[in-house]
C-alpha cells in the first residue's frame, strides 16, 4: 500500500453527523474533526447533488460564471464546515476508508476541498496477475441516443490516438481494442473472456450508470444493465487492475442547453438527472474485482474527458506514475485555466478514485511498441482514412447502423445528395466503426463523373477479389452471359458470409435519370443485394440509382439537423461567441444557413465582424426568397427542407460575396486554385506556377506570398488545407470558374500546360541517368487536362505516348483513352492524324485488344496503299509487339516478315531497325532458338551502347531493355542459369535507373524464377514470386498476377507442396483466360497437368490439360510435342471414342473453373476445332514414333 495519509470515518450517525480521524499510513494519530451538518442550508443540497443544483439554480444569461461562484462557495462550505481544519497541511492523495453503514459518504464531492482521494470500502481481496508481453487494454462504448453520435466519435477517436501515441513516444508495448458501434453482447463478453485477460477496462457511454447501451443481431439497442456488466467483468478479474467508468453528457442534452439560452426550445428535464449513481457502480466493481475505479461522479462534457484521460493515461502508461498521483496531476492540469463551457467548474470535482489499489498502482508496459488491433490494417488496407472532424449525420447514420446488423433485413445502404456533403465521409466512417462486425471488408471508387467506364466493372471485380479471399469473378465479367450465370451463386455467398463492400462514387456510372449506363452494373448490384442474410453493400452517388431493392436502405445526405448545427457552430471560436453573447444574431446565422456546414464555415470566417455577418445573411436570405424555401421549418421542426439546387444556389452567391470582399491579388489566388486540377492544388505546384501567371496577366510589381494569401483564403474558408495540399469544396469551386472569364482560365491552363510540359521534357532528358521515370509519367498525365482545354494537340499526343509507353496499366489506359479518343476526332485529317491513330490503338491494345488490332490493321493498309512505308513499318512493329504479348509468336512472326519486304522502301534510322531485329529474337526464343537468339541479342547490346537515344521512334532505353530481355529468356532456354540471372540484374538495374516503377521491375523479376530453380533456390524463388504476385494485385494486373501464380505452382510442386501447387495452378488459368495471352495459357495448361500426374490424378483430366497446352501451342504457330508425354503415348496406342471428340475435350476442361476452352479458339479464328484437334493428335503420334525409334518401346 502507497504511504497515502489515511482519513477514516467514524462513528457514524447518518449523513449529516460523523467524525473525522486523520492519522498516517502506519497509523499515527495526525487530527480529528466532529461533523455536525444543517440540512436546511442551501450548501448541503448542494453539496448532495450538485450537478442537479448547479444546473437548476445558475443563471441561463451567464450560467458558466454563475456555476463558478456558486461551486466556489460550495467549496469554500466543504473546507470549513465539513472538514474544519482536519486536512491543513496534507499534501497528495488522501485515503478516505468508508465504513459499510456511511457508503452514501464515498458518493459526496470530497475533491472540492482541493485533495485527490481514494475512496476505500470495505472488500475482499483478490490477486492479480502481472502485465503480460504487452498491456492490454478493452474500450467499450455504449451506443448514444440521439445527436450523442457527434460526441462519441470524437472521444473514441482521440483515445486511439493518444494510447497509439503514448506506445509509439514511450516505446511500450500496448494493445488497444476498441468495441463500438455493431458491438453486441456476445462480442463484450468474448472479449472479457479472452485467455490473456485484460489489465485496463475502459467503458464510457451516455446510458452509464443505468447500463451500457450496445446492440442486438437485429440493429435494436441491448441495454446490459449495471449488475450484468459487473457480472461480465467479475469473469475477467484476475487480470483487471483499472477500470475507467466516464458517463459523457449527451450532444443531446448539450445541444438543448445551447438551444434553450437561444430561446429555441423550452427547458426540460433531461432522462440522465435521475439515472442514478455512476460511482455506485463503481464501488460494486470494487467490492467484485477488487481493482481501482476511475469513475466520473457527474456527467461531463466530452472535451473534459478527452483532455483528463489523455493527461491520466499519458502519465499512468507512459510515465510510470501511480494511479492516485497521475489523476492529482492530471486534474489540475485539465482544471488550471478559468472555467469555460467545456471544463466547467464542477469538473474539478468530478474525478473520483476508488478501490485501495488505486493508491500504489503502477501499470508498467513492457518495452515495445503499438500493438494497434483497434483497426485490421489488413481488411481495411484500401480504405482511405477517417476525416479528422466528422459533422453529425446522426439521423443516417444511426438508421444505416441498423441496417448493418447481421438480422437487419436489409442488404445495403445507398448515401445520396449534392457533392461535398459528406456521403463518402458517411461511408468511411461506417466501415471504421463496424470493422469489428464484418470479418470481410472491400473497398472501391467508380471512375470520376464524365470519365471512360468501359473497364470500371472489371476494376471494381478486380478489387473484391483482391480484397476478399476466395471471390473468383473477374474472368466472366467480359461476358453477360457467363456473368448472368455467375451471379446467383455470388449472391448465395453474401447471404451467407458477414462482408461490407462499399462502392463510392457511383455517379459516374449513372445517365442523368439515374439509369446504369452498362447492363452489367445492374445486374451485378442487383446481385450484391439480392437477399437477406449477412453481408452489406453500401454505395454513394449524387443520383439515386433507378431499380434498387426496398432492402436497400436510401439516405439522403444534405444539411445538419437544428441539434447538430448547434453543436458544430459551438466548435468554431467565432460562432461560439455568437451564441454566448449575441443570440438574436445566433438564431438568424443558423436559419440562414440552414445546416449547410460549408456555410456555417462561412459564417465563422467573417462571424467576428457582426456588420459583414448581418449583411452576408441578408444576400443569402434574398436567394433562399427568389428560390422559395421556407426557412422556418428548420427552426421549427429542426430539419432543413431546402433541395439541393436551393443550397448550391445560396452557397454560390455566398462564395461570390466573399470572394468580392477579398483584396484582388487573393481573389486572383482563389481563381487560379479553382481552374487548375484537384490533384495539382500542391504547395510546390502553386507556388511555381503562381508567379508566372501573374507575369503573363502582365500584373504589376511582384506577386504577394502565396503563403500569405492563403492563409487569407483558409480564414474566410474558401480553402481548406490537409498537409502540403489545398481542397475546395465541390460548389465553390464551381462557383469560382464560372466567376471567371475564358481568358482567365485560358491563362492558367496555358501555365499549368507549360509547367508540366517542362517537367515532361526536362524528365525525358535526364529520365536513364537520374531514376526520372516516375516524374515522366507523372507530368505526362499531368500535362493532359490543360493540353486538351488548350486543344494543344501535339503535345497532348505526346504526352498520351509518353505515359502508355511507360504504365500500361489498366488504370492508367483508362484515363487516358478518353483524352486520345478526343484528339482523334479532332486531327482527323490532320498531319497529326497517324500519330494519334497510333497511340489510340496502343492505349486500345490494353482495354480492347481485338479493337485494338483492328485499328492497327487499318492503319497498315492506309499506309500501304498510300506508300508511307515509314508507316506501314511502325505498325507492323506496334502489330508484332501486341502478338509477342499474347504468345501469337507464328503470327508475330509473319509480321516482321512483311515489314522486313518494306523496312528498304522506309526511311527508317538503324536505331528503328535495331528494335525490329529485338523483337525477332523475341520470336526466336520462343521458337526454341535460345543460343543462337542469345548470341545475337549480346551482339546488338553492344550496339545499343554505341547509339544515340534520340532519332527513333523508339528511345534507345527501349531498345536496350528488349535486348536484355532477351538476354534473360534465352539464357535460361539454354539452361544457362546464372547468365540468365545476370541479364536480369542488368535489366532491372538500367530500369531502376530510368526510374521505372516498382510494378514494371515486379514484371521484369518474374523472368528469374526458372532460372533461381535451376540453381537449387527454390524457397528463394517462391520468396521472389510472392512479391511479384502482391504488386501485381496491388496495381490490378491480374494477367500478370495470373503469369505470376502459374510461377508460384511450379515452385511449390518444386518444394513438394503438391496441394497447394494445384490450387495455385487452378487460380493461375482462371485469371489467364481472361486474356488472350496464348503462351502463358499453353503454358498453365502443360504445368497443370505434370502437377496433376506427380499428384496421381485422373488420367483423362492430366491428358485433357496437356492436350489443351499443345493445341493452343499450334494456334501461337508453334508446337513441338514431346514424344514421351502422356498426349503423345495415347496417341501412338490410337484414340477413339470421345477422348477424340473436340466437344468433349472442352466439355473436360471447361469443369475447371474459368476455363472457356472453347471460347478462346473462337477468338483465335479457329473455324473447326475437330480437324485443329486431328492434326495435333497426328504430329502427337509421329512424335510417338520418333521416341520409340530412339528408346525402343511405346508404353
Amino acid at each position: 500500500m502507497a504511504l497515502m495519509t489515511r482519513l477514516e470515518v467514524l462513528d457514524y450517525a447518518g449523513p449529516t453527523k460523523w467524525r473525522w480521524r486523520l492519522t498516517t499510513s502506519t497509523g499515527e494519530f495526525l487530527a480529528d474533526h466532529s461533523v455536525s451538518l444543517d440540512e436546511t442550508e442551501w450548501q448541503y443540497e448542494a453539496f448532495t447533488d450538485l450537478y442537479r443544483y448547479l444546473k437548476w439554480n445558475a443563471v441561463p444569461d451567464r450560467r458558466v460564471a454563475h456555476e463558478a461562484e456558486l461551486t466556489a462557495q460550495v467549496a469554500e462550505w466543504v473546507r470549513t464546515r465539513v472538514f474544519g481544519g482536519v486536512l491543513a497541511g496534507v499534501r497528495g492523495p488522501v485515503r478516505l476508508e468508508v465504513p459499510p453503514e456511511a457508503e452514501v459518504l464515498a458518493y459526496r464531492p470530497w475533491e472540492l476541498a482541493g485533495t485527490t482521494f481514494v475512496i476505500d470500502l470495505p472488500h475482499p481481496s483478490r490477486p492479480k496477475a502481472d502485465v503480460g508481453d504487452r498491456l492490454r487494454m478493452l474500450a467499450v462504448f455504449s451506443l448514444p441516443e440521439g445527436a450523442g453520435a457527434l460526441n462519441l466519435r470524437k472521444e473514441r477517436h482521440a483515445l486511439a490516438r493518444l494510447v497509439h501515441e503514448i506506445a509509439a513516444v514511450n516505446q511500450k508495448a500496448i494493445e488497444l481494442r476498441v468495441l463500438q458501434y455493431g458491438a453486441t453482447r456476445e462480442r463484450l463478453e468474448e472479449a472479457l473472456l479472452e485467455q490473456a485477460g485484460w489489465d485496463v477496462v475502459h467503458l464510457s457511454g451516455h446510458g452509464l450508470p443505468a447500463g451500457l447501451v450496445l446492440e442486438d443481431d437485429t440493429g435494436r439497442r441491448d441495454l446490459i444493465t449495471s449488475t450484468e456488466l459487473v457480472d461480465l467483468l467479475d469473469e475477467a478479474s484476475d487480470q483487471i487492475k483499472l477500470v475507467t467508468l466516464s458517463a459523457c453528457e449527451s450532444a443531446a442534452v448539450t445541444a438543448t442547453e445551447h438551444l434553450q439560452l437561444l430561446g429555441l426550445s423550452p427547458a426540460v428535464r433531461t432522462a440522465s438527472e435521475s439515472s442514478g449513481s455512476l460511482p455506485a457502480v463503481a464501488t460494486e466493481i470494487v467490492r467484485r474485482l477488487d481493482c481501482a475505479v476511475l469513475a466520473m461522479r457527474y456527467p461531463v462534457v466530452d472535451d473534459f474527458a478527452i483532455a483528463l484521460t489523455g493527461r491520466f493515461y499519458d502519465l499512468v502508461l507512459g510515465k510510470g506514475r501511480t494511479v492516485a498521483s497521475a489523476l492529482a496531476v492530471a486534474l489540475s492540469k485539465v482544471t488550471s485555466g478559468p472555467p469555460t463551457p467545456a471544463i466547467p467548474a464542477l469538473s474539478a470535482a468530478t474525478p473520483t478514485l476508488f478501490g485501495a489499489r488505486s493508491g500504489d498502482l503502477r501499470l508498467v508496459p513492457p518495452w515495445g511498441g503499438p500493438d494497434e488491433l483497434k483497426v485490421d490494417r489488413q481488411k481495411l488496407a484500401e480504405f482511405p482514412e477517417q476525416v479528422e472532424r466528422f459533422v453529425g449525420r446522426v439521423g443516417p447514420m444511426t438508421r444505416a447502423t441498423t441496417a448493418l446488423a447481421p438480422r437487419s433485413g436489409s442488404s445495403g445502404v445507398l448515401f445520396h445528395g449534392m457533392a461535398g456533403a459528406g456521403k463518402t465521409s458517411c461511408a468511411v466512417e461506417l466501415a471504421y466503426t463496424h470493422q469489428e462486425s464484418f470479418p470481410f471488408m472491400a473497398w472501391h471508387v467508380a471512375p470520376p463523373d464524365g470519365h471512360e467506364i468501359a473497364t470500371a466493372l472489371a476494376g471494381f471485380v478486380r478489387a473484391l477479389e483482391r480484397q476478399l479471399p476466395g471471390l473468383k469473378l473477374v474472368h466472366r465479367v467480359g461476358d453477360i452471359d457467363m456473368l448472368r450465370e455467375a451471379l446467383p451463386n455470388l449472391t448465395e455467398v453474401l447471404e451467407n458470409n458477414r462482408v461490407l463492400i462499399i462502392l463510392d462514387n457511383v455517379e459516374s456510372l449513372l445517365t442523368d435519370k439515374g439509369e446504369w449506363r452498362d447492363e452489367r452494373w445492374a445486374l451485378l448490384i442487383r446481385a450484391l443485394t439480392n437477399h437477406r442474410g449477412f453481408s452489406r453493400l453500401v454505395l454513394t452517388s449524387r443520383r439515386k440509382p433507378m431499380g434498387l431493392r426496398d432492402s436497400v436502405l436510401c439516405e439522403a445526405v444534405h444539411a445538419l439537423s437544428l441539434r447538430e448545427s448547434v453543436l458544430l457552430a459551438r466548435e468554431w471560436p467565432h460562432l461560439r461567441a455568437l451564441i454566448d453573447n449575441e443570440p438574436e444574431l445566433a438564431v438568424r446565422t443558423l436559419q440562414i444557413v440552414q445546416g449547410h456546414p460549408k456555410l456555417l464555415e462561412f459564417a465563422e470566417g467573417i462571424a467576428a465582424d457582426k456588420d459583414s455577418l448581418a449583411e452576408r445573411l441578408d444576400l443569402a436570405d434574398s436567394t433562399w426568397h427568389i428560390r422559395s424555401t421556407r426557412l422556418d421549418a428548420f427552426i421549427r421542426d429542426g430539419e432543413s427542407i431546402a433541395s439541393d439546387d436551393d443550397f448550391l444556389a445560396v452557397l454560390g452567391n455566398w462564395t461570390t460575396a466573399t470572394v468580392a470582399a477579398l483584396p484582388d491579388d487573393a481573389v486572383l489566388l482563389f481563381q487560379m486554385l479553382c481552374c487548375i486540377e484537384e490533384g495539382d492544388r500542391l504547395g510546390e505546384v502553386v507556388a511555381e506556377v503562381w508567379p508566372k501567371l501573374w507575369l503573363q496577366l502582365d500584373r504589376p510589381g511582384d506577386p504577394l506570398d502565396v503563403g500569405e494569401l492563403l492563409a487569407l483564403l483558409v480564414e474566410h474558408a474558401l480553402v481548406v488545407t490537409v498537409g502540403s495540399s489545398y481542397r475546395l469544396h465541390p460548389g465553390i469551386a464551381e462557383t469560382g470558374r464560372a466567376d471567371v472569364g475564358v481568358e482567365f482560365w485560358g491563362a492558367v491552363d496555358n501555365e499549368m500546360a507549360k509547367w508540366w510540359s517542362e517537367k515532361l521534357f526536362d524528365g525525358l532528358v535526364r529520365e536513364h541517368r537520374q531514376q526520372l521515370g516516375s516524374v515522366v509519367r507523372q507530368a505526362a498525365l499531368g500535362a493532359a487536362p490543360y493540353l486538351l482545354r488548350q486543344r494543344m494537340w501535339e503535345g497532348l499526343n505526346l504526352a498520351v505516348e509518353t505515359a502508355i509507353q511507360r504504365d500500361r496499366s489498366t488504370a492508367t489506359a483508362a484515363s487516358l483513352l478518353p483524352i486520345i479518343s478526343t484528339v482523334a476526332e479532332e486531327t482527323r485529317g490532320s498531319d497529326l492524324e497517324f500519330s494519334v491513330n497510333v497511340n489510340l490503338a496502343t492505349v486500345l491494345a490494353v482495354v480492347d485488344e481485338s479493337q485494338a488490332e483492328k485499328s492497327f490493321r487499318d492503319m497498315l493498309e492506309s499506309a500501304v496503299a498510300d506508300g508511307k512505308f515509314d508507316d506501314a513499318v511502325l505498325v507492323l512493329g506496334e502489330m508484332a509487339d501486341m502478338a509477342i504479348r499474347q504468345g501469337r509468336f507464328k503470327q508475330a512472326d509473319d509480321l516482321m516478315v512483311k515489314q522486313f519486304r518494306y523496312l528498304d522502301k522506309a526511311e527508317t534510322d538503324s536505331l528503328t531497325r535495331l528494335v525490329n531485329d529485338a523483337r525477332r529474337l523475341q520470336v526466336m526464343v520462343a521458337q526454341g532458338r535460345g543460343r543462337e537468339a542469345l548470341e545475337l541479342a549480346e551482339h546488338y547490346l553492344a550496339v545499343v551502347g554505341e547509339k544515340e537515344a534520340e532519332g527513333g521512334y523508339f528511345s534507345a532505353w527501349s531498345a536496350r531493355e528488349m535486348l536484355l530481355n532477351v538476354g534473360v529468356l534465352a539464357a535460361g532456354q539454354s539452361e544457362q542459369w546464372q547468365k540468365s540471372i545476370e541479364f536480369n540484374k542488368k535489366l532491372l538495374e538500367f530500369k531502376r535507373m530510368r526510374g521505372a516503377s516498382v510494378y514494371e521491375q515486379a514484371r521484369a523479376s518474374l523472368n528469374d524464377y526458372t532460372s533461381l530453380i535451376g540453381l537449387g533456390r527454390a524457397v528463394d524463388a517462391r520468396n521472389l514470386l510472392r512479391w511479384c504476385c502482391e504488386t501485381f494485385k496491388a496495381n490490378g494486373d491480374y494477367f500478370q498476377l495470373g503469369k505470376g501464380l502459374a510461377a508460384l505452382a511450379t515452385v511449390e510442386c518444386e518444394l513438394g507442396n503438391l496441394d497447394r501447387s494445384l490450387q495455385l495452378g487452378l487460380d493461375a488459368l482462371r485469371l489467364l483466360y481472361v486474356s488472350d495471352d496464348l503462351a502463358a495459357i499453353s503454358v498453365a495448361h502443360g504445368n497443370f497437368a505434370l502437377h496433376l500426374l506427380m499428384s496421381e490424378s485422373d488420367d483423362m483430366t492430366v491428358w485433357v490439360h496437356m492436350l489443351a497446352s499443345y493445341v493452343i501451342q499450334k494456334c501461337a504457330g508453334r508446337v513441338k510435342i514431346d514424344g514421351r508425354s502422356v498426349v503423345a503415348k495415347v496417341a501412338a496406342m490410337g484414340i477413339s471414342g470421345q477422348e477424340g471428340s473436340f466437344e468433349w475435350v472442352s466439355r473436360k476442361l471447361e469443369e475447371t473453373p474459368g476455363v472457356q476452352f472453347g471460347e478462346l479458339l473462337n477468338r483465335l479464328g479457329v473455324t473447326d476445332g475437330q480437324a485443329l484437334l486431328d492434326e495435333v493428335f497426328r504430329q502427337a503420334e509421329r512424335a510417338a514414333l520418333e521416341q520409340s525409334g530412339r528408346s525402343g518401346t511405346v508404353s
